[in-house]
This record gives structure tokens, sequence and C-alpha cells, in this order.
């Protein structure tokens, strides 16, 4: 005869195995380009990911545009985009899945900033 506590036992013993495995739920990539209006690549903007679980990452574009965060935490993240000079531009969301690269271009005055993008980068 099983106990009551049978299946809390099983669920503890399951949940046990994700801390000596490894509790990794997957990471994956967001890349992109940014642009200016005209289609030029921008070179040194700086683009913030934030997620409010882990934190944010920022790192500059080089000088053809292009931009990576690899091997982040699966997720939503709040991408942000910022001129050279920390002026904001915009803010992008994307969803970064296990294994996979998600594309975010950016072109400068595709659509006005938002209201709650700081004008210039928080310290």
């Amino acid at each position: 005869m099983r106990t009551p506590c049978f299946p809390l036992l099983v669920i503890l013993l399951t949940s046990m195995i994700g801390v000596f495995v490894g509790c990794d739920y997957g990471r994956g990539s967001i890349e992109g380009i940014m642009t200016d209006e005209s289609g030029k690549p921008v070179a040194e903007a700086i683009i913030i990911a934030d997620n409010s679980v882990y934190g944010s990452i920022l790192i500059r574009t080089d000088e053809d545009g292009h931009y990576s965060f690899n091997n982040i935490p699966v997720g939503k993240w709040e991408i942000e985009f910022y001129h050279e000079s920390g002026r904001g531009l915009g803010l992008e969301s994307a969803t970064v899945r296990s294994g996979e690269t998600t594309r975010l271009d950016f072109t400068i005055g595709a659509k006005p900033p938002p209201t709650n993008l700081p004008t210039i980068i928080p310290p």
C-alpha cells in the first residue's frame, strides 16, 4: 500500500535531478544590424539587452553595424538602442528560444523612441 506521501516524494526526487544535472533551461542568441535612415550601418552604437531575471548586458555595434548577444538565457528580453553619445533611439522586444538565434535589425528613425526609454543611458 502506498502512503499519501509517495507522490510528494516522487516530485521531490525528480525536482532534485535538475540540481545535480545542472538547471540549464537553454540558451540562445539575439543578433542584428543597426542602420541609419539612409541604410548605412551605424558603428559604435550602444545596445543593451535587459531581462527582469538576468539583468542587463551592454555591447556596441561593430564597424558594419552588427551586434550579437550570444549564449544568453531563454526568455523575453528588452533591447534598447542608443547612439554612441548615449542618446536613446529605440526599444524593441525579443524572445530568445533554446538553441535559436533571434534576428532583430534596427533602423534609426523607423519609428519614434518610446517615452519609457531614457534619453541618455542611465548610470
